[in-house]
């Protein structure tokens, strides 16, 4: 018997059987692909904010200006300047009856800095539900 020497048997040599190795790892990375999940995006908001020193004007579009005012935890919902209160479902109404006359109409949310996020989506959320498609929000004021 020698132990140090090149006289090895061929049925003493050992052999990794790759098939098997490559089928596992081909079935982990399948795992891993069918069980990946892409995040959703969250809070896209169909509006088009305006832009400073923007071109100059464009043809006249009819235009109502929604203005939400918050103070002493009481919402004040004002249409072209008139207060209308805090009824949002009076907000939808009215908005109908706009979108009724002018059907390319436009509607600019002017909320200001204290105002919950919440009433801002509900009136985003009313000029969608009478079909109005074109909102924007007005440029925010100095010191707001």
């Amino acid at each position: 018997m020698k132990i140090g020497g090149n006289d090895v048997n061929e049925s003493d040599k050992m052999e990794l059987n790759m098939t098997s190795m490559i089928d596992c790892v081909f079935l982990l990375l399948i795992f891993f692909l069918m069980t990946l999940k892409f995040p959703t995006v969250e809070g896209n908001l169909p509006a088009h904010l305006p832009k400073r020193g923007g071109v100059g004007p464009g043809p006249p579009v009819e235009e109502i200006v929604v203005g939400l005012r918050y103070s002493g935890r009481q919402l004040a919902i004002l249409i072209s300047g008139n207060d209308i209160g805090d009824d949002l479902g009076l907000l939808e109404r009215k908005l109908n009856l706009f979108r009724s006359k002018f059907t390319d109409g436009r509607v600019t949310i002017d909320s200001g800095a204290d105002v919950p996020y919440q009433y801002v989506v509900s009136a985003v959320n009313s000029c969608a539900r009478v079909g109005i498609q074109k909102v924007q929000f007005a440029e925010p004021r100095e010191g707001t």
